[in-house]
């Protein structure tokens, strides 16, 4: 039992930890680059009194991100903002479809050391989807999760996205039943996973995210039947 107990209260202890050093926030979950643009700004605070130094860097799915950062790390003084500048090195990249990179930025705590070995300091990431998207494309992006086409085969279901952005499938249900973290379906592309029941009716319901982070309203699809 007591094992137990000081196993929950390191849990808690490490919770509160992550609560309080939750303290640098950027302006979106989410950023498109247009090919158009000369760069991208993305308005990072801190929220506490503490200085914190943050760190931000670009990655890629499946190959190098052509972007920069700047600056890459810098000192955050308590309730102060500042801006991190992203720019495009103009390595190619696909002209007929979005493509996806990853924004990550670190918040470590400046703190004098107290002495006490018992401290951590942690040091919070968050990690945000970056959409280079290109200027030739067609139609809207806010449209594309209507336009998902759904097939089955027992349990296996195949989703489909026919166009040139990147879907992120929000509060999906099978039958009403909530299926978490259900991900994203890329351009041009398929995916499959086994989202409906082995017999009997399918109904799939979805919504997805607009550029500004807000849900768009739902839309639902019965999958046809695939071949066996």
């Amino acid at each position: 039992m007591r094992t137990i107990f000081l196993r929950a209260l390191c849990a808690l202890a490490a919770c509160l930890a992550l609560v309080a050093h939750a303290a640098i926030i950027t302006g979106g979950t989410r950023f498109v680059f247009y090919s158009s643009a000369d760069g991208l700004s993305v308005n990072v605070r801190n929220t506490s009194a503490d200085r914190y130094l943050v760190q931000s860097k670009i990655t890629g799915e499946d190959r190098p991100a052509p972007f920069v950062v700047t600056p890459p790390l810098f000192m955050l003084k308590g309730g102060r903002e500042n801006t991190l500048r992203i720019l495009y090195t103009g390595e190619p990249l696909p002209a007929d479809r979005e493509s996806l990179f990853w924004l990550t930025v670190a918040g470590i705590p400046s703190t004098p050391s107290t002495g006490n070995n018992n401290n951590v300091e942690v040091a919070l990431r968050q990690r945000m989807k970056l959409f280079w998207r290109p200027a030739a494309l067609k139609g809207k992006a806010g449209e594309a999760y209507r336009h998902l086409t759904w097939t089955r085969t027992g349990e296996q279901v195949v989703v489909t996205n026919p166009t040139p952005w990147f879907v992120t499938l929000i509060r999906l249900t099978s039958n009403g039943q909530a299926i978490p973290d259900a991900g994203m379906v890329a351009p041009f592309s398929s995916r499959t996973e086994r989202w409906c029941p082995v017999q009997g009716p399918c109904v799939m319901k979805w919504q997805t995210l607009n550029d500004y982070g807000s849900l768009l309203p739902a839309v639902s699809a019965v999958p046809r039947e695939g071949a066996r």
